[in-house]
C-alpha cells in the first residue's frame, strides 16, 4: 500500500522556537526525518554510527530548501523512510545515539511554514469561480484577456509565517481579507519547459493564504501597477501545514472549508482552476529559469474570500482553513496597532 509523503517543518516545543527541524508525518506522529533516516541506515543498511548521520544529512537534510534543491533522490529516500515509519510506527524508535524520534503531532511540536522564506512567491488568479463572485460583487465582468494567460503578481518571501501564527492586522487597512488558496512548490531547476514534462518539477503541494488588505488594493490598483501595500506586509502570507507529494494529490475531489472563531462560513473546492499547474510552470518558465524553492500561488478556490460572501474578518477572530488531504492553517488575527505612518488620506 503506498504511504502518503507529508513533509513538514517543525519543532519540539521543549527547544528554543527558532529551531527547525524537518519531519516526516506519519499520523498521529511526526519524525524527525533526519535522525530517523540515521536509525533507518543502521538498521536496514547495517550502516556505522558516524557513517549513518553523515550520509542521512547530505540524504535527508534537516533544512527542507536544501533537501528541494537536492532534488529527486532526496524524495525517493524520504518515500522509503516513511515507509520504513509506517511499519515500525508501534514500536519505541530511537536514533542511533538513543535519540527521541517521533513526537505527538498535537501536542508536542510547533508546525512551522515548510519554507520560512521560499526563494520566490509568484501568486496566479486561476479559479473561474472565485472570479465570478468577487467580480459580480464588484459590478464588472471578468476581462477576456483572464481566459488567455495566467495573470499574476510577486509576493515577498519575506512575510511568510507558519500554520498557526498569528497574523498581525496592518495598520493601513479597515478591511483584512483571506484568500484561501494552495501553493505549488517547485523541486527542480529549469527553463522553457513544455507543460507535457512540467509535471516533474513540482515536488508537492500545501495549503496558502494570502491576507489582502482590501481597501489598500483598491486604491493602489488604479494606477495600474500591482496590488503593493494591499498584500505587502509582515505576516500576510501563511504556508503549511505541510507538504504533500503530488502523487497524494487529486485536486478536483479536494473538498476546502473555512471557519471564522469555529463556525463554518463558506466551503468550496478546487476543481475549476483555468490553467492547470503544468501550464502555469509553462508560462512562467519561458525564457526565466525556475528553482528548486520557490513557491507558486494558485489564486483564491470559489467561496475563499470575504470579498464573494460579503463577511469580514474582525480583530482577535481565529481563521480557520482546511482543505481533505491537507490539512488546516489556523491562525488568530491580532488586534489593530495604532502605527500609521503614512499621512495621506490615501
Amino acid at each position: 500500500m503506498s504511504i502518503c509523503l507529508k513533509l513538514a517543518t517543525y519543532c519540539d516545543l521543549s527547544e528554543p522556537i527558532s529551531t527547525r527541524r524537518l519531519g516526516i508525518i506519519i499520523e498521529p506522529k511526526i519524525f524527525d526525518a533526519t535522525i530517523s533516516y540515521a536509525s533507518y541506515l543502521r538498521d536496514v543498511k547495517s550502516e556505522g554510527i558516524v557513517e549513518s548521520y553523515e550520509i542521512a544529512e547530505k540524504t535527508i537534510p534537516s533544512d527542507m530548501l536544501v533537501l528541494l534543491e537536492i532534488g529527486d533522490a532526496a524524495w525517493t529516500e524520504c518515500r522509503k523512510l516513511a515507509e520504513y515509519l509506517s511499519r515500525k510506527s508501534a514500536e519505541v524508535l530511537v536514533g542511533p545515539k538513543n535519540e527521541r524520534l517521533s513526537y505527538d503531532l498535537e501536542r508536542e511540536v510547533k508546525l512551522r511554514a515548510p519554507l520560512s522564506k521560499p526563494k520566490s512567491i509568484r501568486d496566479f488568479m486561476c479559479f473561474k469561480s472565485h472570479m465570478e463572485n468577487a467580480y459580480r460583487r464588484l459590478g464588472l465582468s471578468i476581462p477576456e484577456i483572464w481566459f488567455e494567460i495566467p495573470a499574476y503578481f510577486r509576493a515577498s518571501p519575506y512575510n511568510v509565517i507558519g500554520p498557526s501564527d498569528e497574523i498581525q492586522w496592518p495598520s493601513l487597512t479597515e478591511k483584512l481579507d483571506f484568500e484561501f488558496e494552495f501553493a505549488a512548490y517547485i523541486g527542480k531547476k529549469g527553463r522553457d519547459i513544455d507543460r507535457k514534462n512540467a509535471s516533474e518539477y513540482i515536488a508537492g503541494f500545501s495549503l496558502f493564504n494570502d491576507v489582502s488588505a482590501r481597501d489598500r488594493q483598491r486604491v493602489q490598483m488604479q494606477v495600474s501597477l500591482g496590488p503593493g501595500k494591499g498584500k505587502d506586509f509582515d505576516t500576510g502570507k501563511i504556508l503549511g501545514p505541510y507538504i504533500v507529494t503530488p502523487d497524494e494529490v487529486d485536486f478536483k475531489n479536494v473538498q476546502c472549508f473555512v471557519r471564522f472563531n469555529g463556525e463554518e462560513v463558506s466551503r468550496g473546492g478546487a476543481s475549476d482552476m483555468q490553467f492547470s499547474w503544468e501550464e502555469l510552470i509553462e508560462y512562467i518558465s519561458q525564457d526565466e529559469t525556475i528553482y528548486p524553492g520557490e513557491v507558486f500561488g494558485s489564486g483564491t478556490i470559489g467561496n475563499g474570500s470575504s470579498i464573494e460572501f460579503d463577511r469580514w474578518l474582525k480583530p482577535g477572530d481565529i481563521l480557520e482553513l482546511e482543505a481533505s488531504g491537507f490539512g488546516k492553517l489556523r491562525n488568530k488575527i491580532s488586534e489593530p496597532q495604532n502605527r500609521k505612518l503614512w499621512r495621506s488620506k490615501y
